[in-house]
């Protein structure tokens, strides 16, 4: 069961994801570019390796989500 804080975390994302295709922004090069940091190990991403591949999933789920909650919200008008 995820803590609160993991469940706020989640939505902050995707929100952050969201946003970003309203305002233009490629969310496909924006995600990927943010995969490519991490599995690059920039300065920006300080995570250890055990946990590199499920960050990226989160970042695919996320983008996923913000996909769907941009889809629903054109639907609705």
């Amino acid at each position: 069961m995820p803590t609160d804080r993991e469940l706020q975390l989640e939505q902050a994302l995707i929100a952050v994801i969201a946003s970003s295709e309203l305002l233009g922004c490629n969310i496909d090069f924006l995600c990927n570019r943010a995969i490519g940091g991490i599995i690059g190990g920039v300065e920006f991403a300080n995570i250890p390796e055990a946990h590199v591949q499920s960050v990226i999933d989160e970042i695919e789920r996320a983008k996923a989500a913000s996909k769907r909650s941009i889809d629903a919200a054109i639907q609705q008008g």
